[in-house]
């Protein structure tokens, strides 16, 4: 579909409310979520009694946004009260006719690609509001504004007809309500299907034991080399990755031909919120990106047990406690053990490599 489009300044779109001192401990429990600045459960903390006097956001006219140390964006499934760190974009009144959660769908995606402009050392706060976001457009006498029948309409298109769930594999309702949902979401369903399906074969995993082992037992923790964005520039694209602090796309930021750094090891940021991730090829790094060198023989269905494992601590860390190679260190997992103990010869690598291979999707690895 060919359409225009156009920036549009965030504040023309929505009212901007920043959250106040709610002192989550001083509050009683209840019906009503918080949104906090967490990235996980939809940055929900906590669910509240109703506050008097305290603005309690329509869920389907608002975003909640993390602004501080992590940026995201979220559609909540019902109201909600903000917390510290926290913004709520509510759509204007000027749009009353276009309070539905699938343009806030869509809007969401489009202000969380913004995401890069801001980090630890560069909040959101208040460089949100002179935030441009590049939407659909239509012409309305002399006054462009957007076009949010055609965000509701491509957000339609990317819906299973009718959300109807006897469409869904049974695989996936076997799965939980997580995944059924990620089915009814996802646009190109025949192409996931020739690709991803799972095969039926069940795999049997023995029993284990397990043990609290030391990362700097398991690993040689270092730092990599810094490198600049401009100089890999000079070198040209390529094949290698360019990992940085981020916590989507692997921690990618790019492809160059330059590398620094040898593959088959765990990369950690150290910068924001200690996000570890495989890198299977040579790369080159950021700053603030640690390494963890294994000192047994690694390989990618291990890699992602482990991290697994070490992203289950993100909660402990964020731009004000960084987890720095000092806590990297001191750092203690509970992992698959042979016998019990916590010796590096006793790490159970079948188990893990077993048990991440029979999981649905494991071949895609």
């Amino acid at each position: 579909m060919n359409k225009d489009w156009h920036f549009f300044d965030i504040e023309r779109i929505f009212n901007i409310y920043t959250g106040g001192d709610l002192i989550l401990s001083r509050t009683e429990l209840g019906e009503y979520p918080v949104v906090s600045h967490t990235y996980k459960n939809n940055g929900i903390s906590k669910r509240i009694s109703k506050i008097e006097n305290r603005k309690l956001f329509d869920c389907k006219r608002t975003i909640s946004l993390a602004d501080r140390g992590t940026f995201k964006a979220f559609v909540q499934p019902e109201d909600f009260y903000i917390g510290t760190r926290v913004k709520a974009l509510e759509l204007k009144d000027e749009y009353s006719a276009y309070f539905d959660k699938k343009i806030l769908m869509y809007l969401a995606v489009i202000i969380n690609m913004e995401s890069y402009r801001f980090c630890y050392g560069r909040n959101a706060c208040d460089r949100i509001n002179y935030l441009k976001i590049k939407l659909p457009s239509i012409v309305v006498g002399d006054e462009t504004k957007p076009d949010f029948s055609m965000m509701r309409d491509y957000i339609n298109d990317l819906w299973i007809e009718s959300n109807d769930m006897s469409k869904i594999p049974n695989y996936f309702l076997e799965d939980g309500y997580e995944k059924a949902c990620w089915y009814i979401d996802n646009f190109n369903i025949n192409l996931f299907e020739k690709k991803y399906k799972p095969c039926k074969k069940e795999k049997k995993l023995k029993k284990t034991n397990y043990a609290m082992f030391n990362l700097n037992d398991i690993f040689i923790v270092t730092g990599t080399k810094t490198t600049k964005k401009d100089v890999l520039e000079t070198y040209g694209d390529g094949v290698w990755p360019y990992i940085t602090t981020r916590s989507t796309n692997n921690g990618v930021d790019g492809y160059y031909n330059y590398y620094t750094e040898e593959g088959n090891v765990i990369t950690i940021d150290s910068a924001t919120i200690g996000f570890a991730s495989y890198q299977e090829k040579e790369f080159s790094a950021s700053d603030h990106v640690e390494k963890l060198i294994p000192k047994f023989k690694l390989n990618s269905s291990i890699a992602m047990y482990i991290i697994t494992i070490l992203n289950q601590e993100l909660f402990r860390y964020d731009y004000g406690r960084k987890f720095n190679q000092s806590r990297i260190k001191k750092t203690k997992l509970l992992l698959p053990s042979v016998d019990g103990t916590n010796n590096i010869e006793s790490l159970d690598l079948k188990y893990m490599e077993d048990y991440i291979n029979s999981l649905p999707y494991s071949s895609c690895l």
